[in-house]
């Protein structure tokens, strides 16, 4: 179920930064993601929000998450405020070059407003 102030948290950071990731610390494709990001587009200012899931406000995020995006693992990867899924399509959009278009994209909105 939709709970209003988690889902307008979420939407805010979603909406704030061209590349918003929530990971968990013992993920391995959320560590393989920043790993890609960090090298391959340093010039990106990319968010990341680190889930342990033991808190109730981590548990309500993830919760939201799963609503907003009919996943259920992580890393949850939005771009320019789209989900674009996890590790294993940031990687596919990376190798197809689609990655950087969107990025670039998303940078050419931002600088416009």
């Amino acid at each position: 179920m939709p709970d209003g102030s988690y889902l307008n948290y979420l939407q805010k950071q979603i909406n704030t930064y061209p590349v918003m990731i929530y990971t968990l610390a013992d993920c391995i494709p959320c560590q393989r993601a920043k790993h890609l990001l960090a090298i391959h587009y340093p010039d990106v200012r990319a968010h990341y929000l680190e889930l342990s899931g033991n808190e109730v406000w981590q548990q309500q995020l993830q919760i939201q998450l799963q609503y907003l995006t009919g996943a259920i693992t992580f890393p949850y990867i939005f771009v320019c405020g789209q989900y674009i899924g996890g590790g294993t399509e940031l990687f596919e959009l990376h190798e197809s070059g689609q990655l950087r278009r969107l990025i670039n994209l998303c940078l050419q909105k931002q600088t416009k407003k």
